[in-house]
């Protein structure tokens, strides 16, 4: 049982670097924001897995941003389908984590930024 564990611990932390690459590189349309992969669980079988994603923008960016992940959903899968090194590729499921953008301080903070650059 412990190799099981190991052998999921190593897929998602394989899973959530390829994931992560993507969003660098791979994305057609970037997504508005700022956006993190914060977790990656995949279920013991491997067969499925959810992609928890940190989320800092406006409300209406985060709106946007989840529109693009679910249109963008089928290529991000074959992304990971081409580079995992696995013999299935587990069917992921993305989630953006809303606590992060609703912190106050984080928006008054990216709205000085935003402010001071343009």
């Amino acid at each position: 049982m412990n190799t099981d564990n190991r052998r999921v611990q190593r897929a998602e932390k394989e899973l959530r670097q390829i994931i992560a690459t993507y969003f660098v590189n791979g994305l057609k349309v970037p997504l508005p924001g700022v956006v993190t992969v914060a977790e990656v669980s995949v279920n013991p079988d491997m067969r499925t897995g959810k992609v928890f994603l940190s989320f800092i923008g406006s409300q209406e960016d985060r709106v946007e941003a989840e529109a693009l992940l679910e249109e963008q959903t089928p290529e991000i899968q074959r992304y990971i389908g081409k580079n995992l090194k696995m013999k299935f590729c587990p069917k992921m499921k993305f989630f953006i984590n809303h606590t992060t953008s609703e912190n106050p301080q984080l928006e008054e903070m990216i709205a000085a930024l935003n402010s001071k650059r343009g």
